[in-house]
């Protein structure tokens, strides 16, 4: 079993915030240590998933904080990027319910996306046990009028 351990200071009852953030940080440190993996996190879909920007900064590991992403317009309104040049990490979902733990992120760099599934053990200490890739998928952004990619 191939597990990274990240020791959270903060465990709470399975689903609950502080719980949530210990995921998310053996999730990120898998990523950073194991991955080689240091693109940043949106951080409006940790706020989300997570509660609030307090409870994630109170339990996110100083070392991964950097790897936030903060945007420049507030959560709630809509993000205006080009999707070609998107480069982040959006946390989908964290469910610590029952025996199927699992943190699912979609990776977007540019015009390839991919998601990536974790599944997560040990509620005492949140350790990676495996990982699952699927999805990726190259889209295309063309502009209006011009004709489809050559082969």
């Amino acid at each position: 079993m191939l597990a990274l351990l990240i020791r959270g200071e903060l465990v709470a009852q399975a689903g609950g915030a502080a719980s949530k953030v210990a995921a998310l940080n053996a999730v990120i440190g898998y990523r950073a240590n194991w991955l080689r993996d240091s693109t940043k996190f949106d951080a409006c879909s940790v706020y989300r998933t997570v509660g609030s920007p307090e409870q994630v900064s109170a339990g996110l590991l100083p070392a991964f904080r950097d790897l936030l992403v903060a945007r420049a317009a507030p959560c709630d309104t809509p993000e205006t990027v080009d999707p070609r040049r998107e480069v982040r990490v959006l946390v989908d979902s964290v469910n610590l319910a029952g025996p199927n733990r699992r943190v699912y992120l979609t990776v977007r760099r540019g015009e390839e996306t991919h998601r990536e599934e974790y599944q997560l053990v040990n509620p005492d200490a949140w350790a990676v046990d495996r990982v699952v890739l699927s999805g990726a998928v190259r889209f295309y952004y063309a502009r209006p009028g011009a004709g489809p990619p050559a082969p």
